[in-house]
């Protein structure tokens, strides 16, 4: 069976591959941003964003996946996709031991097949917790329990929503020892701890507002993803979809963790700053399990052909008239900022000034010339058409060649100074000086960090050299006043 289910969804992948491109969906540009700042011996910072700022809202699980990839093969982008098809297919796989009928409206779903093409962490996520699921529902020792905690935190690496397997597990645990349940608990504290207290994540995002938005389109988009057919307008049916999965969880003893886990997912979705169908992705194999409890066979096999039937149908082509750009030129959005160092034309949204915006005080980026195609709000739809014809891929605007690769790293630095991350900031100062090492506000922002790090005498050096390369240095020569040992014309001493 299981062969069959494989080739079923392998059969999707041709009309899905070209759905999206590297980097048209941004977060996956942040991951190979982020795994490529690891490779080159970077700090976890997103090379994809103005500034290169400390990564927060990504946990390094699906960037260290990666690594390999972005270590042996750092300009071959598609091999992430790849990667992600071959995590599904094994999740699929793993699924497959569970149930006789859910896996094949799994490997019927398209849109599980389509996230699957993305460079993205749902199908790792989907992967992870398929397995973790299965463990956890065997006999354990104390002592495997604690290793089950740990297994938890891998997942809670990869995505931040694993959090939620942590109560989804206690929940189910509630008859079990004592010691059980502290030693699993210990494991997870122990290894994700760290990150949890260290990393901001998404916490500054969460503002409430979004929980009646969320309560309204979670069964809307969920149940539409249990059909694969996230664009159609049939909300009636994708709500009832959903709401019988969630009875025949409650339904099935046997399902009591997969219900547990989706119970605790969903009241993470509900909160979650943002609503999107493919957050349906890594409780779709449990909400499949909870359809199949509750519908007989042949229910479920007219479900599985009217899956296959509704989403054969091929939507139009859009099209977009595009202004001519010069040869050989690439378009970046205005989140893809690495291209804004390259000299390469960017479109907006009206009324989005590039100049105004938070990177103006770069004076690295002000010095480049912007050429802007703006799209009006009434053509924001056409956006994935207007990059698939240029067939941009965001991660090859990162600027890596060394004088390009220290402008990114000046701005990571003065990012550092302004938060006062000072140590940070000297690294990266002395990382971007070892690229381009005769520019002058490089070493004027190493000599103010040195001053915040009261070195007076490396920081006078640092400003002298910066007086020697430019003597309009205002930041050299403010700082003149306050190290006597760099200032060039020093005031005679009083007699």
């Amino acid at each position: 069976m299981i062969r069959w289910c494989l080739i079923l969804q392998l059969l999707w992948i041709p009309f899905l591959w070209n759905q999206y491109q590297v980097g048209q969906f941004n977060d996956d540009a942040s991951y190979l941003a982020l795994s490529r700042s690891l490779t080159l011996g970077l700090p976890y910072q997103n090379l994809f964003e103005i500034g290169a700022p400390a990564a927060t809202r990504f946990p390094p699980g699906y960037p260290l996946a990666l690594f390999p990839l972005q270590f042996f093969f750092p300009e071959q982008y598609w091999m992430a996709r790849v990667l992600s098809c071959l995590f599904a297919l094994t999740a699929l796989r793993v699924f497959s031991k569970q149930d006789n009928t859910a896996p094949w409206l799994l490997a019927a779903n398209p849109f599980w097949a389509l996230c699957a093409t993305m460079a993205m962490s749902e199908s790792l996520f989907t992967l992870l917790t398929l397995i973790y699921l299965q463990r956890v529902q065997r006999p354990a020792s104390r002592r495997q329990w604690f290793w089950l905690g740990m297994a938890a935190a891998l997942c809670y690496y990869v995505r931040a929503v694993g959090l939620a397997l942590v109560p989804a597990t206690l929940l189910w645990m509630r008859r079990h020892p004592v010691s059980h349940r502290a030693a699993y608990l210990l494991g997870f504290l122990l290894a994700a701890g760290p990150h949890m207290l260290l990393g901001a994540g998404y916490s500054s995002e969460f503002t409430g507002l979004e929980i009646l938005l969320n309560l309204q389109t979670i069964p809307v988009h969920y149940g539409a993803v249990l059909m694969g057919l996230p664009g159609y307008d049939l909300s009636p049916l994708f709500v009832a979809l959903f709401v019988l999965s969630l009875l025949g969880l409650v339904r099935k003893p046997e399902l009591s963790l997969q219900a547990s886990w989706t119970l605790c997912y969903l009241l993470v979705m509900v909160c979650w700053p943002y609503a999107d169908p493919r957050f349906a992705i890594p409780i779709l194999p449990c909400l499949l399990l909870g359809l199949c409890a509750v519908l007989p066979r042949p229910v479920l096999a007219l479900l599985l052909l009217a899956q296959i039937g509704l989403n054969l149908r091929l939507e139009p082509a859009q099209t977009i008239d595009l202004p001519p750009l010069p040869a050989g030129a690439r378009v970046a959005s205005t989140s893809m900022t690495p291209g804004l160092y390259l000299n390469i034309p960017t479109y907006a949204h009206p009324p989005t000034d590039l100049i105004e915006r938070e990177w103006e005080w770069d004076q690295g980026l002000l010095d480049h010339h912007i050429d802007t195609i703006l799209l009006h709000e009434s053509e924001s739809p056409l956006i994935p058409a207007f990059q698939a014809h240029y067939r941009q891929l965001a991660p090859n605007l990162f600027a890596y060649r060394p004088k390009r690769r220290a402008i990114l790293l000046h701005s990571a630095a003065r990012q550092a100074l302004q938060e006062e991350r000072y140590q940070n900031a000297r690294w990266l100062f002395q990382r971007a000086l070892h690229f381009d090492p005769k520019k002058s506000t490089l070493h004027s922002g190493l000599a103010t960090t040195l001053f915040h790090l009261d070195q007076p005498r490396p920081a006078a050096q640092s400003a002298q050299r910066a007086l020697e390369l430019d003597p309009d240095n205002t930041e050299a020569r403010a700082l003149t006043q306050l190290l006597p040992d760099a200032n060039p014309n020093p005031a005679p001493e009083p007699q």
